[in-house]
């Protein structure tokens, strides 16, 4: 017989709303993958850190939503496979989503979204760019601590990239 136990996940809070994964109903999504990139990003501060690197020309003093919410809300949904910005119409009343995005009120409108993609320029993708390279250094760097006794003993190390063998 099946062992039906229920199982619960806690999450980190969202400006004082428990999140919590369970089976007993409520809100229900089936995006719950966005739960857990919300927590990866927190451990690593990726898009907060991307988001202060593309130009924000706004009047801070009338901005509902912020750049980093703005991206998280992009990212998130663009990795639950929502890529076209017209989803944005429904998608910004999801609790969820609202939830990665740490927001609890309703998202960016796809038009708010549409202008901070506008807003990128050549400039802000380097700086993106060296980010990213400085995050894969670093993740390297802990790698190679955390295996050096397994990396001394390998004569070859295989690295899959785009599957390509090098």
């Amino acid at each position: 017989m099946t062992d039906c136990s229920p199982i619960q996940l806690e999450f980190s809070s969202c400006q004082g709303r428990k999140v919590q994964a369970d089976f007993k109903g409520g809100n229900v999504s089936s995006d719950g993958g966005a739960l857990l990139l919300r927590e990866v990003d927190r451990r690593l501060n990726l898009l907060s850190r991307a988001a202060r690197l593309f130009k924000d020309d706004r009047d801070q003093n009338k901005v509902v939503h912020t750049q980093d919410s703005q991206l998280k809300q992009r990212v998130f949904a663009l990795a639950q496979g929502h890529e076209d910005l017209n989803d944005h119409d429904h998608l910004r009343h999801d609790i969820l989503l609202q939830t990665a995005a740490q927001k609890t009120s309703p998202l960016a409108s796809a038009p708010t979204l549409c202008r901070m993609e506008q807003r990128a320029d050549r400039h802000s993708a380097m700086r993106l760019t060296h980010l990213l390279i400085d995050l894969f250094i670093a993740f390297t760097v802990f790698l190679a601590d955390k295996f050096a006794a397994f990396i001394e003993r390998s004569q070859k190390i295989v690295s899959d990239l785009l599957g390509r063998r090098v």
